[in-house]
């Protein structure tokens, strides 16, 4: 019976166990799931927003603008577009002395704003997302003879041009330079086709990543003239070497559609260390970072792929934070480290190294690429990723550094006073004027209830608000806390109560000046404060003004009734003159006995007894000899 008993426990306990292991696996999978659905989610905005749509005909009028919201195409603009990049090719004709690798920059400028918000209302994020690209025909940028485009689109190649198109935001809107070819600037562009999706009736050019462009061109017909989407500002073009530090990346391509002419598209680059995640990572066991000393470093978590793979980040920092947020929220590897760099990596800080590993400033640990890369998809490739000690030799650290601008300040101070042929000069005002939101009636302050007090009815006085209360101690009433008076000097750190400074005490002055307030004493120099200062500057020239005035706050005093002072003192008012100060600081043992023989008469008369005052003698004269000033 007991061993009976024994077996239907364990294959209870079996049974519990094996619906927990099946509840971990379904969890995972659920977990998985979801990841994937987000990191598809993701890929597929990522393409939305590259996705740019076109007529088929309108590069062939003379131009297109590409926007997220479609073509931007008027009759005006494509002429425009075509005059300028016209005009620009007669330019370079025209300057002898242009050499491969220089820039028309200013060819033509374009701004795109919204019908809706109005043009005041525009941010410059706003007009950084609005014109994505800008399209016309191949053959103005110059196409090599000889060259078959279909042919060369079939086989997958690149055709080579004598220019470029590069477009780079401004302030007030959007620079299209047209750069020739050569020193630094690759000839080579990629010549695609153009597939037709008989679904749509469009013609498609699907990018190669998520986050490369997408060209949909539907319908033959191009906006009529008048169109208000868009506004193209003609400036004259101005030839000028390409500029160092600058982005000479481009994103361009010519498209062969079956029946049309080549067309050449040239899109807005993001900027650098603007990229998506991408690779796999890299499965690890439960042990993964007890391996971080090796040389090779450590690889990036698959963990971490499946919950950061297709977001995009605009530099390394944050992407470096969000990979040790990732780490966080797996439990198996975040349980890997200690408490304190456990709260670092919820912060997105990374873990701090050993103390043998740190390299100067830098100790933390690093994500590092294992050989140098761009500035763009290739930083995020976790694949190419791996974590590293600052001592480390293996690895590049990578910072991505931003390109210089194309153009110079003046072009975007060129927007304001540019007109456009036919149309009045650009003047914006916002259809809702900025801080309009704060504007209304002017709240009055509230006035106080009056109280309700009938006439002819008994009113008890008010009584003051401040509520005296008594001191802690009963015995210490005529104690006072220190600082408060005019007094320069705030207390030792600590001290709340202070003894009044008591008659015929010796001290220094600046301590006894604070302790004795309101008790009709006053705190004498002895020797006066002119002689003790004539005595420090003939005995130590080297002392600073701030010296000497902290050395006289310090010197040594007496408290004496007030009517003492005045009276008996020979050294207060007038009877202290230059000759009794040079005689006191030449000798300041006698000058101490002449002050205290002078004071004596008028102490005696209030009361005090002379061994009191002999008392207080003797302690001027130890308090003098303390501070080395005789002996």
């Amino acid at each position: 019976m007991e061993h009976a008993a024994q077996e239907q426990v364990w294959k209870a306990r079996e049974a519990s166990r094996e619906q927990q292991r099946q509840y971990a696996e379904q969890r995972e999978a659920r977990i998985r799931f979801k990841q994937q659905a987000d990191e598809d989610q993701r890929l597929q905005r990522l393409r939305d927003a590259a996705t740019l749509t076109a007529p088929v005909g309108a590069a062939q009028a003379g131009g297109v603008l590409l926007t997220q919201g479609g073509a931007q195409v008027a009759l005006e603009v494509a002429t425009a577009i075509q005059q300028a990049i016209a005009n620009a090719a007669k330019e370079v004709l025209r300057v002898a002395a242009i050499r491969a690798g220089q820039a028309i920059s200013l060819s033509v400028t374009a701004m795109v704003h919204s019908p809706v918000l109005g043009d005041g209302e525009l941010t410059a994020d706003q007009r950084r997302r609005r014109l994505e690209g800008l399209g016309v025909r191949a053959d103005l940028l110059g196409v090599e003879a000889g060259q078959d485009l279909q042919a060369i689109a079939n086989a997958g190649g690149s055709a080579r041009l004598s220019s470029r198109i590069k477009i780079e935001h401004l302030p007030g809107g959007s620079g299209v330079a047209v750069a020739s070819t050569g020193a630094g600037i690759a000839p080579e562009v990629r010549v695609r086709n153009a597939v037709f999706d008989p679904l749509t009736e469009t013609y498609r050019l699907q990018g190669a990543t998520p986050s490369d462009k997408t060209i949909v061109l539907g319908g033959s017909a191009v906006p009529v003239e008048g169109g208000s989407t868009g506004r193209v500002l003609s400036l004259a073009p101005e030839v000028v070497p390409v500029g160092a530090g600058v982005d000479l990346r481009f994103d361009d391509c010519i498209v062969c559609i079956p029946g049309q002419p080549p067309q050449y598209f040239s899109f807005v680059l993001p900027p650098a260390g603007t990229g998506v995640v991408s690779g796999r990572g890299q499965a690890v066991a439960g042990n993964w970072w007890s391996g971080n000393g090796a040389a090779a470093g450590l690889a990036v978590p698959a963990q971490v792929g499946n919950q950061l793979r297709g977001r995009q980040f605009t530099d390394m920092p944050a992407f470096e934070s969000a990979v040790w947020r990732a780490i966080a929220a797996e439990q198996a590897l975040f349980g890997q480290f200690d408490e304190l760099n456990q709260r670092r990596i919820l912060n997105g800080f990374p873990p701090i190294a050993p103390r043998a590993s740190w390299s100067g400033a830098r100790q933390s640990f690093e994500l590092r690429h294992l050989s140098a890369v761009g500035v763009g998809s290739g930083l995020y490739n976790l694949d190419q990723l791996s974590i590293h000690r600052p001592t480390d030799a293996q690895g590049v650290l990578t910072v991505a550094q931003p390109f210089q601008p194309w153009f110079a300040s003046s072009v975007a101070l060129a927007f304001d006073p540019a007109v456009v042929q036919g149309q009045p000069t650009r003047t914006w005002t916002p259809l809702v004027a900025p801080g309009a939101e704060l504007l209304g009636p002017t709240r009055l302050p509230v006035a106080p209830s009056l109280p309700g007090i009938l006439p002819g009815a008994p009113t008890d006085p008010v009584g003051p608000s401040l509520e005296i209360l008594p001191g802690e101690i009963s015995s210490e009433t005529g104690a006072i806390i220190p600082g408060f008076g005019g007094e320069t000097d705030l207390p030792e750190p600590g001290l709340v109560n202070y003894t009044p400074a008591r008659p015929l005490e010796v001290g220094d002055y600046k301590d006894l000046r604070r302790r004795s307030i309101n008790d009709r004493m006053d705190v004498d120099h002895i020797v006066s404060r002119k002689a003790y200062e004539i005595f420090l500057t003939e005995n130590y020239p080297d002392l600073s003004p701030e010296d000497i005035k902290s050395l006289l706050e310090a010197a040594p005093s007496i408290v004496i009734p007030v009517e003492v002072h005045r009276k008996y003192s020979e050294t207060y008012g007038g009877r202290n003159n230059a000759a009794k100060q040079r005689k006191d600081a030449s000798d300041l043992r006698a000058a101490v006995d002449s002050n205290m023989d002078a004071l004596k008469p008028g102490l005696l008369e209030h009361g005090y007894s002379d061994s009191e005052i002999e008392n207080a003698r003797r302690q001027l004269h130890a308090h003098h000899q303390q501070k080395g000033l005789y002996k």
